[in-house]
This record gives structure tokens, C-alpha cells and sequence, in this order.
């Protein structure tokens, strides 16, 4: 399976079954307070907008975006004033305006090692001088691996966020975490990856 299959994607957002589930991330509500109130957030791999409604509902302006079009029509029919746009980040800018904070869970640990150095100078001008990267990756752990139903997330070491490690950034934190069992999916051991665009 390939992570840029765009029907393997629309089948997993239209199914009932999604591995990060449909609740806003504990990661996202832990670091609410890092985000500050009133910020302009991007969401980067939204899906069906899961965390973009629940910040938009704090009093943020947020735009989700996905490659996925049955995703974003998913998010889109939630009707809230969430701006969502189907967008692929390997070949387009995230943003034209530099926002507050970026968000991204899931969507860097997908990418090919020769894609990340476009994605760190893509971040670089998508966050405003003191905005923050709050970013969900996979993570190698055989005992909490989230195997079923035909999805294994990818997993990375924290070399794989070395990418990050340059003038425009200051890397904050990458530290293990473990999110509970959902559904027929197990725990999901992941890293959260915490980054200040200098």
C-alpha cells in the first residue's frame, strides 16, 4: 500500500472504522495553552476535521487541508465556519498567508525522506516569526503497534525529524507518546514533535 494511494485514503476517512478515530487528539487539547487564544491555525492532513472543528469552536480561525476530496467534503458538510481545502502539500504551498500554528497528525510520517526538506522550507514560510509546529508522527514500538484492518502507520525515529534542526527553528521537543486503543486498532505509539519558527 502506498501512502499517497488516494483511494486508500478515501476509504479509510468514509469508513466507521478510522484509526485516530472521530474525537479531537489529547495532544491537541494538552497544548491549547502553547497555542495562545485567537490564533490563525493551519491543519495540516485535516481529514474529516476532527481537530480543526474542536480549535475552531476555542475561538480560532482554522483552515484544514487535505488530498483527500472525499475527506474534505466530509469536513466541509459539518457546517461550521472552518475553511477547508483540498490541497496536496508535495506539490503546492501550505498557505499563502504565514500563520500562528501549524498542526499535522499524521501527514509528515507519510512523506518520502527526500520530501522533507521541501516540507521544512514549506513550514519555514507558512508560520509568522514565534509561531509554533505541534506535529502527531508514528513511532517504532512493537508493543503498542496499531495494526488492523489493513493499515500500519509508518514509523519514524527522532533522526527523522532532524530535517528541522536548522536556522529557521527551534525544536522544542520530540517525545514518546502512546494514544489509547480505538476501536479494532491498538494504542498508537507516536512521537509529538513541538517546534518554535524562529
Amino acid at each position: 500500500m502506498s501512502y499517497k494511494d488516494k483511494e486508500f485514503w478515501k476509504n479509510i476517512h468514509i469508513s466507521d472504522n478510522q484509526p485516530w478515530g472521530t474525537a479531537v487528539s489529547e495532544v491537541v487539547i494538552g497544548k491549547l495553552s502553547l497555542i495562545g487564544s485567537n490564533k490563525n491555525i493551519l491543519d495540516i492532513g485535516c481529514g474529516t476535521g476532527r481537530n480543526s472543528e474542536y480549535l475552531n469552536a476555542q475561538g480560532h480561525t482554522v483552515t484544514g487541508i487535505d488530498f483527500c476530496p472525499e475527506a474534505i467534503n466530509m469536513a466541509t458538510g459539518l457546517g461550521s465556519d472552518v475553511t477547508y481545502l483540498v490541497k496536496d502539500i508535495t506539490s503546492e504551498a501550505f498557505t499563502d498567508t504565514p500563520v500562528d500554528c501549524v498542526i499535522d497528525f499524521g501527514c509528515y510520517h507519510c512523506l518520502l525522506p527526500n520530501e522533507r526538506q521541501d516540507y521544512s522550507d514549506k513550514l519555514a514560510d507558512s508560520l509568522v516569526s514565534g509561531g509554533y509546529y505541534i506535529s502527531v508522527q508514528g513511532r517504532l514500538d512493537p508493543e503498542t503497534d496499531i495494526v488492523a484492518a489493513g493499515y500500519n502507520h509508518p514509523k519514524l525515529s527522532t533522526t527523522d525529524f532532524d530535517i528541522f534542526n536548522n536556522s529557521s527553528f527551534e525544536v522544542i521537543g520530540v517525545t514518546e507518546h502512546t494514544t489509547p486503543p480505538i476501536g479494532a486498532y491498538n494504542r498508537y505509539a507516536c512521537w509529538v514533535v513541538v517546534i518554535r519558527k524562529n
